[in-house]
């Protein structure tokens, strides 16, 4: 898979991203409808599962946020 074309943000970072990523999904997205599934029911759960990483990514980065905050606030009080 193919990176983005530089580090930091630019202007098509996103659509590149999409671009990188569009070849993969759609192996898996044939994969599962050779495996019975129908498309619609590919496409929602795959949608479903990225809304969900996403929500663990972000509650996983609160909680790692907390826990510096917590470690600096006990140094402190040492």
């Amino acid at each position: 898979m193919r990176g983005p074309k530089q580090l930091g943000p630019y202007a098509d970072r996103a659509l590149d991203c999409k671009g990188a990523l569009e070849e993969a999904v759609l192996e898996i997205a044939d994969q599962a409808a050779t495996a019975g599934w129908m498309r619609d029911e590919i496409w929602s759960a795959l949608g479903s599962l990225a809304a969900n990483i996403l929500q663990a990514d972000v509650e996983a980065e609160k909680t790692d946020q907390q826990i510096e905050q917590a470690i600096r606030d006990r140094l402190r009080k040492n």
